[in-house]
């Protein structure tokens, strides 16, 4: 960990840098089966190590819990859309929609997703919301 001065970084705010080594277990059998170092830019004028692990912790518990489930429901990483505002407008409407089954009260927010992907008139029925677009 270091204390930058000012002007030293070109990063809005930067006020300290630190280095940080993973070690990822696998659960079943203990063993470490990876180590990656990365480093972070922090506005924290010369924190402690403890306070730099609770905002990574805090970080990863935010990716793991939304974005994971962005990601594993709708294969978010693997999408080739990259023109105009297109990837934007998607994670808007794919962030909806998981917001929306988080509602329902289900558990397994990766299955409701994939229910109201299938079926996208039980979303609408869940909500009592008739289908706009059916002209029955």
């Amino acid at each position: 960990m270091a204390t930058l001065y000012s002007g030293e970084l070109d990063f809005p705010g930067a006020r300290s840098i630190a280095k940080l080594t993973r070690r990822f277990t696998n659960k079943a059998t203990g063993k470490i089966t990876a180590t990656e170092t990365v480093g972070f830019i922090c506005s924290l004028v010369e924190p402690d190590p403890n306070t730099i692990l609770a905002v990574v912790r805090k970080h990863w518990t935010i990716e793991n819990s939304f974005f994971h489930t962005r990601d594993v429901a709708y294969r978010e990483d693997q999408q080739t859309m990259h023109s105009r505002h297109g990837p934007l407008n998607m994670a808007l409407l794919r962030s909806t929609a998981i917001s929306i089954a988080n509602l329902t009260g289900k558990a397994n927010r990766k299955d409701s997703v994939a229910a109201f992907n299938r079926n996208p008139n039980s979303f609408l029925l869940t909500f009592k919301v008739s289908n706009p677009l059916d002209t029955s």
